[in-house]
């Protein structure tokens, strides 16, 4: 299982952006979901299996949000964090949900539902999160969902459905 973060042009500031207690959130815009290419930089395994790679030169290959089941496939979301200073750090917890049962990493006793790693964006930056179909235990059909979470508010998600075999990557027109 592979997930990627990826923060293009990342500035180093002091501080990050958070509720503060006063009710403010930053807001997440999705600038575009689909399937990517990047160079890998580095990689590590998570306590739960689950490896994480830093990619840099990410280019995006297809804007959509239909998704092969097909090993080697990475997609994902490029957003931008706004509502606070710009070049601010703002942390958001990025979830994964995976479609039921779950996915079933091999070093786990049951199915997991979701991932969540923290993610840091300085505003007014496109930052990119993703998912790469590397294993064939992850060729799981059906919809997957990355979250996006300030605090305890949800700011952004953005769904994909990860096609059968056989499944054409276009709907069918009904006309």
């Amino acid at each position: 299982m592979k997930r990627f973060g990826v923060a293009l042009a990342v500035a180093l500031v002091s501080g990050c952006a958070s509720t503060g207690g006063h009710g403010t959130y930053p807001r997440v815009k999705i600038t575009w979901a689909g399937t990517y290419t990047g160079d890998r930089v580095s990689s590590g395994q998570g306590a739960d299996g689950i490896i994480q790679h830093q990619l840099s030169n990410v280019f995006l290959i297809k804007d959509t949000t239909r998704i092969p089941a097909r090993q080697g496939i990475r997609f994902g979301v490029q957003y931008r964090v706004s509502g606070v200073p710009e070049s601010t750090v703002v942390e958001l917890r990025r979830v994964l949900r995976y479609p039921a049962p779950g996915a079933p990493v091999p070093s786990a006793k049951s199915p997991l539902p979701y991932d969540a790693i923290e993610v840091q964006c300085p505003a007014g930056t496109d930052c990119i999160t993703g998912y790469g179909l590397d294993q064939p235990w992850e060729l799981i059909p059906g919809r997957w969902t990355f979250e996006f979470w300030s605090g305890d508010r949800l700011v952004a998600e953005q769904s994909f459905t990860v096609l059968r075999p056989g499944e054409p990557e276009r709907p069918t027109p009904l006309l």
